[in-house]
């Protein structure tokens, strides 16, 4: 049975009442609307198309005959060229048939001859013209038909004229008159013939009455329709409203019930769910559209047991049924049992969140000085100052280290940071996850892990975490995840790679900007071999796109992974196709090439990466049109915001993506510029302000606006985490606050701001 609920909220059924404004609208407005389009069409679109046609009918009508009069003519000439005739009887001959030719209504449009000098031959109507020099008879308007005819031929061998002459036969009667005329080479004669424009105008009337006056009894017709259609509409109204008073007395008595109850609440009337609450909704993780969809079967299980939740998980509960006076109409309430666990949930986030306090912090919190001893130890891996403590734990766990020497922003050591001072543990929530991960032996065990993610991430929202870190633990995680599952596709391959690789990601997960909803953009670079070992690491590539793809990363629309061979080559491949997109600095190039400025080795060979990167910097240095065309490139995308407001993709929702990409493009733009090669925003712009290149204040202006405009998406992805629903990047603005309206709107107009001043300063060339 399809859950039909009810078309508008039970609270507003008790107040409503026939509207004739909405009657209008609905109803009427689109009637009136349509015979208005109706007759805009028949007279601004058919009649003068019409017009159109008929006159371009009249013109192709007086060509043919034209050139049918001209193909006789022509005869008589070759006549006279095989001497059949001479030329004077040849010519007295056309002269004759020419003359004698009529047609159209009354037999009385003509042909008539004259020649290059303009002097009259032959004109059926006016036999005072002919054999008279022509060159400077002019009509009422002063032009000299029978000059323009010879110009006409002269250039063209044939055309149209438009002048004025006498109309037929009627001598004193003059109207404007359009004719063709066609040069007779032979002889130097022109023949013409025309159409009154006089006949085309009434002729265009003429159809024009007919069309009116069908339109008219149509128009009419319609409105008769119309007529009946109100008074069948107002009837049904009526009846509507009729019934709905008559149920408003069984319905009412449970109104309230159904309101303000916190239990999961169903009304069924009639044998139809017409009524959801909240509260259930919530619980099923469906929208009101979703769960119309839906039959009973699909929600309940067949034993009556359990509720069957959007995300195919099944949750025990009681079902308690009030049964009412209507036949088939009773109240289905259900008695969440999950509440404890939800209460559970709630307590080991906030276990969680005292736990791991100190794991968002950096490690400078928790370093010791660097012991005189350890000064001139090279061996030790290296991690730097502004880490957090998590990024710490998880590079001692990857490569198995109780140590790391710690370094700062110019690489110099000052100090050392060892396990215990993190308290390293296997039993430990985090150093379980990570462990899970890392010994998981099927792309299964590894999804079981991932799903936990999202529970620190929540965490460390309600905790109040900086953006940064939250980021930062979310792309860590994210690195574990995938390099696990390259070694798991090299096991399923059943071969070792043949050559030294490395797995590349771009995008935001190499700026370490990675959400709970972020698409594939990753590539293989490896190392240059006779053999060519192109389709092993294809078929690498192919695997781990696959199992990534099954973790809930969505593959990339523009192809941009390691399962394109555009996106998986040879060391030397890349270089040169660096070269290319640099000289050629195509659309898709620039596209390409902003791809490459964000990337980062997960997993391999490193210095392959930082080679392609000193490459392609080195291409680029100093390269003015290049950089001319890669901000035009960059600068496309606009924030969400215009000068009425928000601009909505769907539904009163903004991207909020399209929102952060002007910010992290303007970044990455300077600091190419400026060849700065930090590839995380916030490292970027840190990095250019302490250049100067921005200002202390632009640069704490444009920080806040990142973490604001992140931590909306982050929370925005989370609660949709929460309801099952599939995590994107649409923020419905009217579920934010006045005040986070206000903020938002603040910050995408000073964004707008800022990329209209990049537009100026690198279309000045800086």
């Amino acid at each position: 049975m399809l859950m039909h609920l009810w078309p508008w909220p039970i609270s507003q059924m008790w107040t409503e009442r026939p509207r004739p404004r909405h009657f209008f609208l609905r109803i009427i407005f689109p009637a009136i609307l349509a015979m208005v389009l109706f007759n805009v069409t028949i007279f601004f679109i058919l009649i003068p198309k019409m017009k159109e046609v008929i006159v371009e009918r009249k013109k192709e009508m007086v060509k043919e005959l034209t050139h049918a009069i001209w193909s006789e003519l022509f005869n008589y000439s070759q006549q006279e060229l095989h001497q059949e005739l001479s030329r004077e009887s040849a010519q007295q001959e056309a002269i004759k048939r020419v003359q004698s030719i009529r047609y159209g209504d009354g037999g009385k449009d003509y042909f008539w001859i004259s020649d290059m000098h303009a002097r009259m031959i032959m004109h059926p109507y006016r036999s005072d013209l002919n054999n008279q020099d022509l060159t400077n008879f002019a009509d009422s308007s002063g032009k000299r038909p029978f000059v323009e005819f010879a110009n006409m031929v002269a250039k063209n061998g044939e055309g149209y004229v438009e002048y004025i002459w006498q109309w037929k036969d009627e001598s004193q009667k003059l109207v404007n008159k359009l004719s063709f005329v066609k040069l007779l080479h032979p002889w130097g004669w022109i023949i013409g013939t025309g159409v009154y424009l006089d006949d085309v105008k009434q002729e265009v009337s003429n159809v024009t009455q007919t069309i009116i006056f069908i339109s008219f009894a149509i128009s009419l017709l319609m409105a008769m329709i119309l007529f009946y259609l109100v008074k069948q509409g107002l009837n049904i109204e009526r009846q509507r409203f009729s019934f709905q008073h008559d149920l408003r007395r069984s319905e009412e008595r449970y109104r309230l019930l159904v309101e303000s109850n916190h239990e999961g609440i169903l009304l069924v009337m009639n044998g139809l769910p017409i009524y959801a609450n909240k509260a259930l909704l919530d619980f099923l993780g469906y929208s009101v559209e979703e769960l119309t969809k839906l039959t009973l079967n699909e929600i309940i299980t067949s034993d009556q047991k359990s509720l069957i939740r959007r995300n195919g998980t099944r949750a025990p509960f009681e079902m308690v049924i009030s049964s009412m006076a209507q036949k088939d109409s009773f109240i289905l309430t259900v008695k969440n049992l999950q509440n404890k666990s939800k209460d559970d949930e709630k307590e080991a986030i906030s276990k969680l969140i005292l736990d791991f306090q100190h794991l968002f912090q950096t490690i400078t919190t928790v370093k010791r000085p660097l012991p005189p001893q350890e000064e001139s130890n090279n061996s030790y891996s290296s991690i730097s100052e502004r880490s957090l403590v998590f990024e710490a734990i998880a590079l001692m766990q990857e490569k198995n280290l109780d140590q790391l020497l710690v370094t700062d922003e110019f690489a110099r050591t000052t100090g050392i940071l060892k396990a215990a001072d993190v308290l390293l543990s296997k039993h430990w929530p985090l150093s379980i996850l990570i462990n899970k991960i890392n010994t998981a032996t099927s792309i299964e065990e590894i999804a079981s892990a991932h799903k936990i993610i999202p529970v620190f991430v929540k965490a460390m929202i309600n905790n109040g975490t900086k953006v940064e870190a939250t980021l930062r633990v979310i792309t860590n995680l994210s690195d574990i995840v995938i390099r696990r599952i390259i070694e798991l596709a090299i096991g399923e391959l059943a071969e070792s790679p043949p050559s030294k690789f490395a797995f590349v990601v771009f995008g935001s997960e190499a700026r370490s900007e990675q959400t709970l909803y972020s698409d594939q953009d990753n590539g293989i670079i490896f190392e240059d071999d006779e053999n060519d070992p192109t389709d092993y690491f294809l078929r690498l590539g192919e695997l781990i796109t696959k199992n990534l793809s099954k973790l809930g990363q969505r593959l990339c629309n523009g192809k941009v992974m390691a399962n394109n061979p555009k996106w998986c080559k040879s060391l030397s491949k890349w270089e040169l196709y660096f070269k290319n997109c640099v000289a050629v600095s195509t659309e898709q190039d620039l596209h390409d090439t902003s791809i490459f400025f964000d990337m980062r080795t997960v997993y391999g060979e490193n210095s392959f990466a930082e080679k392609l990167k000193k490459i392609f910097f080195n291409l680029t240095k100093d390269n003015e049109i290049f950089f001319l065309n890669l901000a035009n490139s960059l600068l496309q995308t606009k924030p969400p915001i215009g000068p009425f407001g928000f601009q909505f993709e769907s539904a009163e929702s903004i991207n909020i993506k399209n929102a952060l990409i002007p910010l992290s493009n303007l970044a990455k733009l300077y600091s190419l510029k400026n060849k700065i090669y930090e590839v995380n925003t916030l490292e970027r712009l840190h990095c250019l302000q302490l250049a100067g290149i921005i200002s202390r204040s632009g640069h704490d202006e444009l920080v806040v606006a990142y973490e604001i405009l992140m931590q909306l998406r982050l929370k925005n992805q989370m609660e949709m985490f929460e309801k099952s629903r599939l995590p994107d990047n649409l923020l419905a603005v009217n579920d934010l606050t006045q005040l986070e309206q206000t903020m938002l709107k603040k910050i995408l107009s000073d964004l707008a701001i800022f990329r209209a001043k990049a537009q100026n300063v690198f279309r000045g060339g800086v």
